[in-house]
């Protein structure tokens, strides 16, 4: 929710309203859009709707969180730290090895003081 919104009552309740189980269920049994509520994979009507949902369960249990979502503010160094550690690997500029090493110090560096 943005805190520069000229209705946030409003936008909070359309975040609601779109996030509810219901509404859910009703656009992945009408669109074939994916749930993000776990519990809804197991639905009979949403599973008859989409055969295919039966194998999302497996993959939503061993999704992980965004490097931004634990990075913070300092996303954009991670990910630079990261392009470069590929880069160079793929450029010859060591081993693959040796650059996970530098890369690891580096993010090891980058989380002083924060809590991830």
């Amino acid at each position: 929710m943005s805190k520069y919104s000229a209705h946030p009552e409003e936008a909070v309740d359309l975040v609601r309203y779109l996030t509810s189980a219901a509404e859910q269920k009703r656009r992945a049994i009408k669109g074939s859009f994916n749930p993000t509520r776990k519990s809804l994979y197991g639905d009979v009507e949403l599973r008859e709707a989409n055969p295919f949902f039966k194998d999302f369960e497996a993959v939503l249990s061993s999704a992980v969180a965004r490097p931004s979502t634990v990075t913070g503010t300092k996303y954009n160094q991670v990910s630079s730290e990261f392009v470069r550690s590929v880069h160079s690997t793929l450029s010859g500029r060591g081993t693959a090895e040796e650059n996970l090493e530098q890369l690891e110090k580096s993010l090891d560096r980058l989380s002083r003081g924060s809590n991830w």
